[in-house]
């Protein structure tokens, strides 16, 4: 079903309304009769090396300073381009306890040790206090 629109629409408490009425097949509906749920997805600024990583499948761990942002697909952003991967899962803790020696290079793959990779970071984020999500992320299919 194609949706088209008539008025002003806004996101409200997962739900988009329209300020008039929506058309469909057509047909224009008072939007108290249509509600269309939207689902949450994160979206992550990244540098162009980050989303280079990214692209290419060397990256499949991104780390964010902050609790766990509800979703379960990514959504990367490096200037006008985006990048989407579904989330297979996420870890919280201090920076220090998502980034391991098991890990690091899927989080920062020019990193030649963790050191380097937790340097990387700390750059990024001065204070290294509170708690960092590890979005696990699915690999990109190459084709």
């Amino acid at each position: 079903m194609d949706l088209g629109r008539i008025g002003c629409c806004f996101m409200l408490s997962g739900f988009v309304s329209c300020s008039d009425s929506v058309a469909t097949d057509g047909f224009i509906y008072p939007t108290n009769q249509i509600s269309v749920k939207v689902t949450q997805t994160p979206l992550f600024r990244a540098k162009k090396e980050v989303y280079t990583w990214l692209k290419e499948g060397t990256k499949t761990i991104d780390v964010r300073k902050g609790n766990p942002r509800q979703g379960d697909i990514a959504i990367f952003q490096s200037g006008a381009h985006y990048l989407q991967f579904p989330i297979i899962k996420k870890e919280t803790g201090k920076l220090y306890q998502v980034i391991r020696a098991d890990n690091y290079r899927q989080v920062i793959p020019s990193a030649e040790n963790l050191e380097d990779a937790l340097n990387y970071l700390r750059n990024i984020y001065n204070d290294c206090g509170g708690s960092f999500t590890a979005y696990y992320l699915t690999p990109p299919q190459n084709s």
